[in-house]
């Protein structure tokens, strides 16, 4: 464990001691670090049952697409699925008598063919 030299923020915070100045160097870096974040962050999608005749729907499962794979997890946490593509959820979520299982993304901006 190293000896901490400075303060944290919070703690110099608790003491009425004023904050460091953020440097250019520090903001540009926490820019591209967001930047990184925002470039590589999953896609969250749900699984939802739809009524056919449209008048209720139900979120059946919860997942994230990466470039490569995607996660999904049952609503009821249940059974969690590693899977090759997102699309592939609909495999896991089957068609009932009167609901067909549909793929929706959480963000409808997102370009979900990027994966």
């Amino acid at each position: 464990m190293s000896d901490m030299t400075e303060q944290s923020t919070i703690d110099s915070a608790s003491k009425g001691e004023t904050e460091p100045q953020t440097s250019d160097t520090e903001t540009e870096f926490t820019a591209m670090v967001n930047e990184m974040v925002a470039d590589q962050a999953p896609q969250v999608f749900a699984v939802v049952l739809e009524r056919d005749d449209q008048s209720d729907a139900t979120v059946a499962a919860w997942g994230m697409s990466f470039d490569d794979q995607a996660y999904m997890v049952k609503a009821n946490g249940n059974s969690k699925y590693f899977l090759a593509d997102a699309e592939n959820a609909l495999a896991y979520i089957h068609r009932t008598d009167n609901a067909t299982p549909q793929l929706v993304w959480v963000n409808p901006t997102a370009d979900a063919s990027e994966d």
